[in-house]
């Protein structure tokens, strides 16, 4: 165990090294699948009269929410998420799968940051939790590792579950959440079912929001922990504006 152990810091080591690496925002394509389904996303909503434009760049306040089906690579490259559409990637997912398993996110620049569980990796938050500037972020971020029947992370086995985000647009800060869904252990079959962020720098986002924006106190939720039921948090519903 001592051993295992030993192999998960260096390997959480690698990772934040490989994150420090990334000093400016790269411009880079999404892979090609979920290309096609934003494609097919974009073309829904135009005929539901609402375009490319109001996807993009929203002419008020709001919370911009993308349905998605993407599957984490398993090996390379590193799956990408753009939490605000702009063809720059703001976060990085690496998954590999051998007699070790694992599943990493990183920031793809040091200031894009993961909300941290109190065991120091990625929480896997239930949905009505606050993210928000109060919350402990952090860059590179274990979700789950499995080994030898040792599973370590919150990310194992879990179904819609989200992922706290900070990223910076144009230097400014801004808060999002990702749904995801892992069907084994150590990331084994992890799929992103949707992501959110809000469009005002520096304000909260409410894990699972999708419409409106949260008007609420910052200091209502500030016990919320992953994994764990916080009923101060499912009572945000009166402050959030639909």
């Amino acid at each position: 165990m001592a051993k295992f152990q030993s192999w998960i810091a260096m390997q959480k080591r690698t990772m934040e090294n490989t994150a420090k690496k990334h000093t400016e925002r790269k411009t880079t394509s999404l892979n090609l699948k979920l290309d096609r389904r934003l494609a097919a996303y974009i073309a829904a909503g135009s005929a539901a009269g609402v375009g490319l434009l109001a996807l993009a760049q929203p002419a008020e306040a709001e919370i911009v929410y993308t349905a998605t089906y993407t599957r984490i690579h398993d090996g390379g490259p590193n799956t990408l998420l753009d939490l605000n559409n702009d063809g720059i990637a703001d976060f990085e997912f690496n998954h590999y799968s051998s007699s070790v398993r694992w599943l990493y996110i990183y920031g793809a620049t040091n200031r894009n940051s993961i909300f941290q569980a109190q065991q120091g990796w990625a929480a896997d938050l239930f949905e009505g939790i606050l993210i928000g500037p109060k919350r402990q972020f952090g860059g590179s971020q274990l979700m789950a590792v499995s080994y030898n029947g040792i599973t370590l992370g919150d990310w194992n086995h879990v179904q819609n579950r989200y992922l706290g985000l900070r990223f910076q647009i144009d230097g400014k800060t801004h808060y999002g959440w990702a749904r995801i869904t892992v069907r084994g252990n150590g990331g084994y079959d992890a799929i992103i079912t949707g992501y959110a962020y809000e469009t005002v720098p520096d304000r909260p986002i409410v894990s699972g929001q999708t419409t409106g924006t949260y008007s609420g106190d910052d200091d209502l939720d500030a016990s919320a922990s992953s994994s764990a039921t916080d009923l101060g948090t499912l009572a945000l519903g009166a402050a959030l504006k639909k």
